[in-house]
């Protein structure tokens, strides 16, 4: 009788050990469906959000035209230094046939310039910034035929001194283009990186666009200049020259656009 009962004893104590595990199993599912179920909802509440923002976002494009050809060199001009400076503009000299001779030349300067239009696409006004060297100036293009494109007003945000970043922020109202200049320095020994096989040297600057909405969103598009236009001077070591190709071996691309939403960066 005592084996009897030691034996329903365990018997019962096993019953109640499935019967926990199963309950826990249970439990963890539940939990499981929980969280998920917590995660689409938060995934839902999103997805309506950054549609919203879409919806009333400003929507930059960028349309670039042929790089300045030759490119430009300055023997004085440092990283730090804005290209569109009066001083450096002056200062500064067309490549042309002379040989850049290394080390002496490899530290100098050189860079392109890209005109390019700016429009506004989206539904609501834009406020623009070049993260970069570059400037909104007054012009015409022949992206935009017949049109004579004024400088867009700055936006409020924008000191009223100082050579501060904020200071090139400017509104494009929906519909409206805008002419830009713009430029990527890097050093000469830089641009003869790869320069008979591989990626060819790239120098980009961003262009960046913010809405009014506290919960809108940042927009920024990559604009670079990708060019293989220095040559080894052939019998002269250490010489480097400008590519004789034509065309030359330059061209500008304009990335696709990264948004960043503003209400998820307090999360």
């Amino acid at each position: 009788m005592a084996a009897i009962a030691a034996l329903a004893m365990v018997a019962f104590g096993l019953r109640q050990l499935r019967l926990l595990r199963e309950q826990n199993q249970s439990s963890q599912r539940a939990s499981t469906a929980a969280v998920e179920a917590a995660d689409a909802a938060r995934a839902a509440v999103t997805e309506t959000a950054r549609t919203r923002a879409d919806t009333f976002a400003p929507r930059i494009t960028v349309l670039p035209e042929e790089p300045q050809w030759p490119p430009l060199i300055s023997r004085y001009a440092s990283s730090g230094d804005r290209l569109f400076s009066s001083g450096i503009v002056h200062g500064a000299e067309q490549l042309g046939r002379e040989e850049l001779i290394f080390p002496e030349s490899a530290g100098h300067l050189m860079w392109f310039v890209v005109r390019s239009v700016l429009t506004n696409e989206g539904a609501s006004t834009a406020r623009v910034r070049i993260m970069g060297d570059g400037e909104f100036i007054e012009g015409d293009s022949h992206l935009l035929p017949g049109e004579w494109l004024t400088v867009p007003p700055r936006s409020a945000a924008s000191s009223s001194s100082g050579e501060d970043y904020l200071h090139r922020m400017h509104i494009l109202r929906p519909g409206q283009s805008a002419l830009v200049q713009w430029a990527a320095p890097m050093k000469v020994a830089e641009w003869t990186v790869s320069h008979d096989l591989g990626a060819p040297p790239e120098a980009s600057v961003t262009i960046e666009a913010f809405d009014h909405a506290a919960h809108g969103v940042i927009d920024r598009t990559k604009v670079s200049v990708i060019a293989r236009v220095l040559r080894p001077v052939r019998g002269r070591d250490a010489h480097w020259a400008l590519t004789t190709a034509e065309p030359p071996e330059v061209q500008v691309v304009v990335w696709d656009t990264e948004r960043e939403y503003r209400s998820e960066q307090r999360n």
